[in-house]
């Protein structure tokens, strides 16, 4: 039994170390739940088990160009090596030092994975599949493994769920941190390479997309100019906002542009800043994050983060602000930031306290505040590039094979980085309106200028 994928029995038990006496797939994931790679939904049978194993598995699309968005910033790769390499670290370091009760990651264990390269890929002796490259976790969704799901993205996070998220954020931020300070690491991407932001390479295959969206984006508030300026002022200052948060060179040095200046009211300086670099999860918005709910109330009790293809170091606030101003109700972030911030401010300091190590240089409440004010230009910057891709109307969403495929087919370029700049960039277009797209709008540009960050 095989599907297209490339998933067989042979496959399944290397993979899991089992005798299997029959196993079936079917999709992972609906259209507009994921943009990068496939996921299959497998239950295993094992012989001599009644009940099957559910598993997820994450395989490596087969399209030349969305492989290449994979390959420029080696996404899969990074993911990969957040679960065999980073996450047992911050477990160690925990356990070396003796810490009575380790506090866990608040993402799912990995079963199995593996990575060939691209240059690797050309030298295979047959032809590469996706389920070549895999990442094989528990099915969370199932109930033997908890139940979990997703929080709808059209309805977005609620108090009790985003507490939940924030928390999660400040314990990866935390505890990535804290082994830094144990293990005396100044720059964790010198030890991990992975970790290196490679997105030079990346935004140039979006920037087509991110052009369009805020094009888009525009054209959904037209009927609100001061919005409309702020975004006009955002777009006119994306590179240099983008190169101070993901630490790049993008344009910024030459333009004199800090994360102080940079705003359209700017803050003043803070002498001898040091900046605050923790690992990150790098693309937190809704879809990431699985939910268990108590059966009784209904209500979210635990989260775990999932699809670690962007995580690097950085700024801590980077995190927070993409979930805050793309995923978060308007209300309710409105209503409770301050009450949000405490909760990382307080999660942070408790673990910092628990594992016995300094808090980040500068570390206060005014001074998280004063952080996270100048970074709402990045959770901007995510509101007008991913809103108008994950929150498109439901019958003009994309099959991204389909897509990648059309745009291959078309035969307008041989070049891999310029055919997936063109797949991209038709991602968002969209011929109707959609009052949802706009409301969220609406209100992250509408507090933007009242902020003075737009």
């Amino acid at each position: 039994m095989a599907n297209d994928g490339g998933i067989t029995k042979e496959f399944l038990e290397s993979a899991l170390k089992q005798p299997i006496d029959k196993f079936e797939v079917k999709s992972g994931s609906n259209l507009g739940d994921g943009y990068t790679c496939e996921l299959q939904s497998v239950d295993v049978w094992t012989v001599g088990k009644d009940e099957p194993q559910n598993i997820v598995i994450k395989c490596y699309p087969t399209n030349v160009s969305r492989q290449a968005f994979l390959d420029a910033g080696g996404s899969f790769m990074i993911e990969l090596e957040m679960y065999k390499t980073m996450f047992p670290e911050l477990l160690k370091f925990q356990e070396d030092a003796g810490v009575e009760k380790v506090i866990e990651i608040p993402a799912p264990p990995m079963i199995h994975g593996r990575y060939i390269s691209p240059d690797e890929r050309k030298n295979l002796p047959s032809p590469f599949k996706a389920v070549d490259n895999n990442i094989i976790m528990p099915d969370l969704r199932t109930k033997a493994n908890g139940s979990y799901r997703l929080r709808d993205k059209f309805v977005g996070f609620d108090l009790n769920h985003y507490y939940l998220v924030i928390e999660a954020q400040a314990k990866l931020h935390a505890l990535s941190w804290a082994y830094k300070c144990k293990t005396g690491t100044d720059n964790l991407t010198a030890k991990y390479p992975f970790l290196r932001p490679k997105f030079e390479k990346m935004i140039k295959m979006m920037q087509p997309l991110m052009d369009a969206n805020y094009e888009l984006s525009k054209q959904t508030i037209k009927d609100h100019p001061a919005q409309v300026k702020a975004i006009e002022y955002l777009q006119s200052i994306q590179k240099s906002s983008g190169g101070l948060y993901w630490n790049f060179e993008y344009g910024q040095t030459a333009l004199g542009h800090t994360k102080d200046n940079i705003l359209k009211r700017p803050l003043p300086a803070v002498e001898n800043e040091k900046p605050w670099d923790v690992v990150l999860h790098g693309d937190s918005w809704g879809n990431n994050m699985m939910f268990r709910y108590d059966e009784q109330t209904g209500r979210p009790v635990e989260v775990l983060l999932v699809d670690f293809q962007m995580s690097n170091e950085g700024d801590p606030f980077l995190d927070i602000c993409y979930t805050l101003y793309v995923s978060v109700v308007p209300e309710v972030r409105e209503k409770h930031l301050s009450s949000f911030l405490r909760v990382y401010y307080d999660t942070f300091t408790q673990i910092c306290d628990k594992l016995s190590v300094p808090y980040l240089p500068g570390w206060s409440w005014d001074e998280l505040n004063r952080r996270f004010h100048r970074a709402k230009i990045i959770g901007a910057t995510m509101c007008c590039t991913v809103l108008p891709i994950i929150l498109k109307n439901l019958d003009e969403l994309t099959n991204l094979d389909s897509a990648a495929d059309a745009e291959e087919q078309n035969g307008n370029s041989t070049d891999e980085l310029e055919s997936g700049a063109n797949f991209f960039a038709g991602l968002s277009k969209s011929e109707k309106e959609n009052p949802i797209l706009k409301s969220r709008l609406l209100a992250v540009f509408t507090e933007m200028v009242e902020d003075g960050i737009l």
